[in-house]
């Protein structure tokens, strides 16, 4: 195993609040009622503009939903670490990852725009374990670590059935997963599928 693919929200961080909060302030600046923080909760996965086509509904014009994504990138940027934390076990499980004796690279794959990415990563002292971060909405370009341990390169996408994944997998990383052996750290804690205490209950090849 010389890769590691991790997803971000609901695998190695906790940020449902901030971004359940961040989207009732968007309601409210919009004039809609709240919405529960566990029915948002449940609105979140394949990144932003899908969050708020399920919280403005159906009846959100193209135009609208616009408006709104970057109305809410906005106010979630203001929140990004008020309540959000890396999962019990994270921060131990990286270590212990590094300090094999054949280190695997370990990349963040996520739906989650590049630089609320970074952000997250870097407020939590967790983007030192990582060599590249691929974020949603971003490419073609790839972001690297701050000591330049992994050049950028240009990014591609190729169909969910092609990848390891079951989602997306960025063509650098797709063509480096067939000529080794990965491991796919995935969004699985918040659908009740992982435990607190350690990240390897949420690998699989």
């Amino acid at each position: 195993m010389d890769l590691i693919i991790f997803d971000l929200d609901g695998t190695l961080v906790d940020s449902r609040q901030d971004i359940a909060t961040s989207v009732n302030e968007l309601l409210t600046r919009l004039g809609r009622p709240e919405l529960p923080s566990e029915q948002v909760f449940a609105f979140i996965g394949n990144g932003v503009r899908k969050l708020l086509e399920r919280a403005l509904g159906e009846s959100a014009a193209s135009g609208e939903l616009d408006d709104a994504v970057r109305l809410y990138l906005q106010i979630y940027g203001r929140r990004l670490l008020e309540t959000t934390s890396a999962y019990p076990g994270a921060r131990e499980a990286l270590v212990e990852l590094e300090a094999l004796n054949s280190a695997p690279q370990m990349v963040v794959l996520t739906n989650k725009p590049t630089k609320e990415s970074l952000a997250v990563l870097e407020g939590l002292d967790l983007m030192r374990h990582f060599d590249q971060v691929h974020g949603g909405g971003q490419f073609p370009t790839t972001q690297t670590r701050p000591d330049g341990g992994s050049r950028p390169h240009r990014t591609h996408w190729r169909p969910a059935s092609a990848d390891p994944t079951g989602g997306r997998l960025p063509r650098g990383l797709r063509d480096r997963s067939q000529r080794s052996n990965p491991c796919i750290a995935g969004y699985l804690r918040n659908r009740g599928q992982g435990g607190p205490g350690s990240l390897s209950r949420l690998f699989h090849r």
